[in-house]
């Protein structure tokens, strides 16, 4: 007694997108439709496999390797076909660039989390994540070092810069305002270099702390000085103070004795009375 086939959809093999995941789905409805037809025998099932997958996919079928009569070996057979080499790392970063649709409910987003987290071939709450980022993370921040450098090189030879010989412990000479034609470009008093950061320097001598650039310093030869030396230097520098001082009070009082006079000089007029021609 013939029995009509009940009607169940073939499986498009040639549109290859998500192609894994809609074999699944078609494969796991074939199986219940031989659970729900009480279909056992496995040559029965093979041939009704053949049957429904459709002609594009039948010709797939028949271009692989030979499983003669065996209903598992032909569903391993496709399984392995349909299943497609993955990376691992790309899929999990499709899977965090998903998201919600602007008319996609969240049911629906969901659902396309789930099968997007499938691809990954891996349990999300078990990826090992933190070493692969960490090596990337790295990688970035090696390139991103080396850009750095590179452009600080270009922008050197740009500018013509020179790195500084002035180091900490260096006596140097500063660079002085000009008050005539005979004040010296630079303070003869050395200084000591105390701070060096970038282009800035520190120098200091007894009494006196300074911070410039080093444009504005000016290297001596000698590589230090001794304590005697140090020693006339504060002297000098008591002296010159002292002097200042001196020369400050006497500015003062002369100032003063100025302004004295300016105040008693009053306005005179001078009377006599007019020449009367005759």
């Amino acid at each position: 007694m013939a029995t009509s086939l009940p009607e169940f959809a073939s499986f498009n093999a040639e549109n290859r997108e998500n192609i894994e995941i809609r074999w699944q789905r078609w494969f796991m409805q074939f199986e219940n439709l031989l659970i729900a037809l009480d279909i056992k025998d496995k040559k029965r099932k093979r041939a009704l496999l053949l049957y429904y997958i459709g002609e594009s996919t039948l010709n797939i079928f028949e271009t692989l390797p030979e499983t003669e009569d065996d209903y598992d070996e032909a569903c391993q057979a496709l399984n392995e076909h349909f299943k497609p080499r993955k990376n691992t790392s790309f899929e999990i970063f499709k899977f965090r660039k998903t998201n919600q649709l602007v008319d996609e409910t969240l049911d629906q987003y969901h659902v396309r989390l789930v099968q997007k987290a499938k691809n990954t071939r891996t349990r999300l709450r078990q990826t090992d994540t933190k070493t692969d980022k960490n090596a990337l993370d790295h990688s970035v921040e090696q390139r991103d070092k080396e850009q750095r450098q590179c452009m600080k090189e270009y922008a050197d030879r740009r500018r013509q810069s020179k790195t500084t010989t002035m180091n900490i412990d260096d006596y140097v000479l500063v660079r002085q305002q000009k008050h005539n034609k005979f004040t010296p470009n630079f303070d003869p008093k050395p200084l000591r270099i105390i701070t060096v950061k970038a282009t800035m320097i520190t120098a200091e001598r007894p009494g006196f702390t300074i911070t410039r650039n080093q444009s504005f310093f000016k290297p001596i030869k000698t590589t230090g000085l001794s304590s005697e030396d140090e020693e006339e230097m504060e002297d000098s520098d008591e002296h010159e103070e002292q002097r200042d001082i001196g020369d400050n009070e006497n500015n003062n009082n002369h100032n003063r004795d100025e302004q004295q006079n300016l105040e008693r000089q009053y306005p005179r007029r001078e009377r006599r009375r007019p020449n009367y021609y005759h």
